[in-house]
């Protein structure tokens, strides 16, 4: 599995504070006006109405969510075992 190294951790570690810092001051100065309620954006009228029932359901019933969710994440391992066995990409002439 990849790991952060060196100066990838340094990247890493500056968008995490830009993310924290830079982007709420940059909402309040680039947002104005009043922001509309999710009820009136059709997209998120949809949305919600998908995973109400869907979070419903998984609330009923948590003895079946946790293996179900097991599940998911294990089947996450079988491309990652074949993996390993692809062939190198062909690199370019210098």
């Amino acid at each position: 599995m990849p790991t952060l190294q060196g100066g990838n951790l340094g990247y890493a570690m500056a968008a995490a504070g830009l993310a924290v810092t830079l982007v709420p001051v940059l909402m309040g100065y680039l947002i104005r006006g009043r922001i509309p309620s999710e009820s009136r954006n059709p997209l998120s009228r949809v949305l919600i109405r998908v995973y109400r029932p869907v979070l419903r359901a998984t609330l009923h019933r948590p003895r079946l969510t946790i293996p179900i969710a097991l599940l998911v994440l294990f089947s996450t391992a079988i491309p990652l075992a074949g993996v390993g066995g692809l062939p190198a990409p062909l690199k370019a002439p210098p």
